[in-house]
């Protein structure tokens, strides 16, 4: 047992004591998800599987005729955004979180072809980052000047996609597998 000796003012013990109670444990990355779709409070509304398969219905009015035609319709109508979502065990702090804010970027690698993630929203204690389908799949065929051509599926998918993150506090990556298909819907009769 330990006694202080007299010179020892008990309220320096107790302070220090509580200082040391107050540091919060160390930060780490408690869970990765992937999710197309979270909410601002860092809830998955779509959780996905790994190979997830991507099912669009195309109004017959908007039958792409290309692969441009098709990555637009995705971007402004279907709107598919893989994504995922990172947990750490604790919430931010203030400094934490401030750094986040300053260091943390995300990136794409789909079936090659690198870019950052478009989308980034931070919360107490999860980070939630995303980006279009469409715009993943203008980016790579644009590069391989593919977009005028007819967008068979099979021409492009399955697909390997891979996301990674890094910051000042933390960094990885989550790969996987993404079908698509999609089918045009009969013309409306009147």
């Amino acid at each position: 047992m330990f006694y202080p000796s007299k010179s020892v003012n008990p309220f320096i013990l107790l302070f220090a004591a509580i200082l040391g109670a107050c540091e919060p444990t160390a930060l780490q990355i408690g869970s990765v998800e992937l999710c197309d779709y979270f909410t601002r409070n860092g809830n998955c509304e779509e959780p996905v599987a790994k190979n997830k398969k991507y099912q669009v219905k195309i109004p017959n009015n908007k039958r792409p005729q290309t692969w441009e035609d098709l990555a637009n319709y995705l971007y402004f109508h279907a709107r598919e955004t893989p994504g995922f979502v990172i947990r750490a065990n604790r919430n931010f702090t203030p400094e934490e979180r401030k750094r986040l804010k300053e260091s943390y970027f995300a990136m794409y690698d789909f079936a090659g072809e690198r870019g950052k993630m478009e989308g980034l929203e931070i919360g107490e204690n999860w980070i939630g980052s995303f980006n279009y389908l469409g715009s993943m799949i203008k980016e790579k065929l644009k590069k391989e000047n593919r977009l005028k051509q007819y967008p068979y599926e099979s021409g492009l998918f399955p697909a390997d996609l891979e996301f990674s993150w890094s910051s000042a506090l933390f960094s990885g990556a989550l790969k996987t597998r993404i079908d698509f298909v999609y089918n045009v819907l009969p013309p409306e009769t009147k």
